[in-house]
């Protein structure tokens, strides 16, 4: 490995985790001892890390000052560009907030966007130094170079040079990126998913998002119609006209707008998820509907890459205890007290017309799964699997 790159994952293992000790970090990396001591030397001269106080290492029982970053030797600023208005916080290197502002955006042009993030920045940075950088996250496409392919929220549809312009106005190096890039790097860095090298980010709420971490790298899913995935062909349509898709189905908008053709009144989120808790009676079942659909569309997301763990953000994320009181299984039945029935949802029978009772379900696995049904009539089919059998 480079000597560079080695010593860059030094100082990002650190970020993350630290303050932690020498050791921890030369087990974590595959570092031998001496190796990690000629890494981290050059480091702790330049004040990128520090030595903290003596400490006793869990591991080795021997004394060792833990390695953190210096938090106080750089600030960054992170804006977050919305429709009507643009939100902006000051950092140390671990994201703690130091300072926020924000102002209105009753203009949407590129030019009249790029001034009202120029001014946030410079109202929060005042007199000190400058930032050594600033990030800005938007909802809408953008390319490899930082360019704005499109955003939707903004009015934009052509390709628009965020970055450059505030850059131009700032002298500051700006780094411009979509805000589900942004939140699953912050997730992967500092938050749920900063001890696991591969996961995957679920956003629910005004729009669908899908974010990817393998082997400890964001990747591009190559999902960018990811909210048009169909869920069903009823439905209402979306506004690009299709019927039955992940974003006329599971964003907060169309959920309310459906318990508000189903019960006949407006709600809010907060007293359809209250229904939810009180076990109150919806029209055609119409409590258990939005979060099946949901979870389904979940369980598609995580399949396409074998993930097995998934980190739920957006504006409505208590998504996830909603499919889980939904989606309790039905199989299971209580009509013998004290003893209970299981059927796995992995494998179902269908008798042919005419035959009397139909034949008891059995799970893939079982053993008259494996040798074949001796009944020549019935129909196994598969269906996908959530639970383990």
């Amino acid at each position: 490995m480079d000597p560079e790159d080695s010593a860059h994952q030094v100082a990002l293992h650190v970020l993350r985790s630290g303050p932690v000790h020498r050791g921890a970090v030369a087990r974590a990396l595959g570092l031998s001892p001496g190796s990690l001591t000629r890494l981290g030397r050059p480091l702790v001269d330049a004040g990128v890390l520090v030595e903290t106080d003596p400490v006793t290492d869990p591991a080795t029982r021997r004394p060792t000052r833990p390695l953190d970053v210096a938090l106080d030797r750089h600030r960054f600023v992170g804006v977050c560009v919305r429709g009507s208005e643009v939100w902006a916080v000051c950092t140390d290197l671990r994201t703690t907030v130091l300072d926020q502002a924000s102002a209105p955006l009753p203009d949407r042009s590129p030019e009249a966007v790029a001034g009202t993030v120029t001014d946030l920045v410079a109202r929060l940075v005042g007199a000190g130094p400058p930032p050594a950088g600033t990030g800005i996250a938007l909802d809408g496409r953008v390319d490899a170079a930082g360019r704005v392919l499109h955003a939707d929220a903004l009015g934009w549809r052509t390709p628009v040079d965020l970055g450059g312009l505030v850059a131009g106005r700032t002298g500051w190096p700006v780094r411009v990126d979509a805000d589900l890039a942004c939140l699953t790097r912050a997730e992967h860095w500092f938050g749920l998913g900063r001890e696991h090298a591969s996961f995957a980010v679920l956003t629910v709420g005004a729009g669908i998002g899908y974010g990817l971490v393998v082997d400890d790298r964001v990747v591009d899913t190559g999902l960018p119609q990811l909210g048009h995935l169909p869920l069903g062909g009823a439905g209402p349509r979306c506004p690009r006209g299709h019927r039955g898709c992940a974003g006329s189905l599971l964003t907060t908008t169309a959920v309310l707008a459906a318990a508000h053709v189903a019960t006949g009144a407006p709600t809010t989120w907060a007293e359809l998820l209250g229904g939810a808790v009180d076990g109150e009676v919806r029209p055609a079942g119409w409590s258990t509907t939005p979060p099946r659909r949901w979870a389904g569309w979940s369980a598609w997301c995580r399949r396409r890459r074998g993930c097995t763990r998934c980190c739920w953000a957006g504006t409505a994320p208590t998504w996830p205890w909603w499919a889980t009181r939904a989606c309790r299984p039905p199989w299971t039945s209580t009509a013998t007290p004290g003893r209970a029935r299981s059927r796995s949802p992995c494998a179902t029978r269908t008798p042919s017309p005419g035959r009397g009772r139909p034949p008891g379900p059995r799970c893939s696995g079982s053993p008259r799964a494996r040798a074949g049904s001796p009944r020549p009539d019935a129909v196994r089919r598969r269906s996908a699997c959530p639970t383990p059998c």
